[in-house]
């Protein structure tokens, strides 16, 4: 695709996307899947009721309450969707610690959003990277078991504003797209969806559900989730199977999704994504 200035990026260390559905039947949204295999276990959680902590950080013109009140809306977001879901989105309370999938090298089953200035790592920088969303999961069955965001506050500047002033990203508008890929979607098709893969600078348009990222959340994980994982767990017993666990690494080019941000001169910034 053709870029017509500097770019910035924000990658997400994933497995590959596909499209899910039955056979011949494509959908706008697309879900991770293990090992970037077409024909691998899609990501998910076993249980539906997700915690996620968030450090301690300030912005410039936002207080600590004020960004972890923007990071509860985006959780709600996720978790009203349609009214058609089981998913729960919950703010975990302050992370006790900084470490992150980027940061540690075992997990520790405790997801995190962590704001990076000082510590942002420097060899990124060169790559102009927003954020990070590392996830960790069970390669014999897809299960996620630890989900972490990271996010570039060492070049960037976040809003909360209603309306971001230039030069400026909405924090919304990114936690609540990084939270899709946190409970398993990748990017959507749909041009008008939160799991798109493109956005202008200032864009607010991510911070509410698309019907098509309503229907990846309800179809994932629906009213009846419980029940329907009990019967693949019937068919499928993975919880006694020998656990091998894959984490996606900056250094798996094949596993990394980099969300360009092409900055215009006047009229807002427009992403592509490469892969």
């Amino acid at each position: 695709m053709e870029k017509k200035g500097p770019e910035r990026v924000i990658a997400f260390l994933c497995s590959a996307c596909f499209a899910f559905g039955a056979i011949g039947q494509a959908k706008a949204y697309r879900r991770m899947t293990v090992d970037e295999r077409e024909d691998g276990f899609p990501l998910f959680w076993v249980e539906p009721i997700i915690s996620i902590e968030i450090g301690r950080f300030e912005l410039a013109n936002a207080s600590f309450e004020e960004i972890r009140e923007v990071f509860r809306q985006s959780l709600r977001t996720w978790t009203r969707a349609n009214g058609c879901t089981r998913l729960l989105l919950l703010d975990g309370g302050i992370a006790p610690s900084r470490d992150t999938n980027l940061t540690r090298g075992t997990p520790d089953g405790r997801n995190r959003v962590i704001f990076r200035a000082e510590d942002w790592p420097s060899e990124m920088r060169r790559g102009r990277i927003l954020a990070i969303a590392l996830t960790r999961y069970q390669r014999s069955t897809g299960m996620i078991i630890d989900a972490d965001i990271d996010i570039n506050a060492a070049d960037y500047r976040w809003s909360i504003s209603p309306l971001p002033s230039p030069g400026h990203d909405d924090l919304q508008n990114m936690l609540t797209h990084e939270l899709g890929h946190v409970i398993g979607l990748a990017h959507s098709e749909v041009e008008e969806a939160t799991m798109y893969a493109h956005s202008t600078e200032g864009e607010v348009i991510k911070r509410d559900l698309h019907r098509d990222d309503i229907e990846a959340v309800c179809t994932i994980y629906p009213d009846n989730y419980q029940r329907e994982m009990r019967s693949q767990c019937a068919i499928h017993p993975f919880m006694s199977r020998k656990s091998t666990f894959q984490i996606s690494l900056l250094t798996k080019v094949m596993l990394i999704f980099t969300l360009h941000r092409l900055r215009s001169n006047r009229r807002g910034a427009r992403r592509s994504l490469q892969f």
